[in-house]
C-alpha cells in the first residue's frame, strides 16, 4: 500500500477499523505508527508499526531493510480531516505535503 492509497481509502469512505481489520492491525490509533523506506516517493510502500514495537525509532530496522517514521497515524488522520475542509486538494497533493512534511521532520 502506498500513501495515496492510504489517503483514498479515506477519501472513497473506508473507515479506520476496516483498515485496520485487512492490514491485520490494533484499531488503535494513538500506538500505529506509519513508516516508509528511502527514498520517499509516491510509489513507495508503507509500512505500520505500533508504537511499543519501534520505541519511536527512526530508522527501524524490518526484514532486513530500513524503514523511517513518517508519522503518528493519528497525525495522518487529522491531516485527512482538514484535507476533507477543502476539497479542491487531490489525493496526490496531499501525499506530497505529508511527504514534504515528513522529509523535512526526519
Amino acid at each position: 500500500m502506498t500513501l495515496t492509497d492510504l489517503i483514498n481509502h479515506f477519501n472513497e469512505g473506508g473507515s479506520y477499523e476496516a483498515f485496520c481489520n485487512t492490514q491485520r492491525l490494533n484499531s488503535d490509533a494513538e500506538s500505529l505508527e506509519i513508516y516508509m523506506s528511502k527514498p520517499f516517493g509516491l510509489n513507495s510502500k508503507l509500512e505500520f508499526f505500533k508504537t511499543d514495537i519501534t520505541g519511536g525509532k527512526s530508522p527501524y530496522d524490518y526484514n532486513g531493510a530500513e524503514f523511517y517514521k513518517l508519522f503518528d497515524f493519528s497525525y495522518f488522520l487529522n491531516a485527512i480531516k482538514k484535507m476533507n475542509l477543502n476539497k479542491s486538494i487531490t489525493d496526490i497533493d496531499l501525499a506530497l505535503q505529508l511527504l514534504d512534511y515528513a522529509e523535512k521532520e526526519a
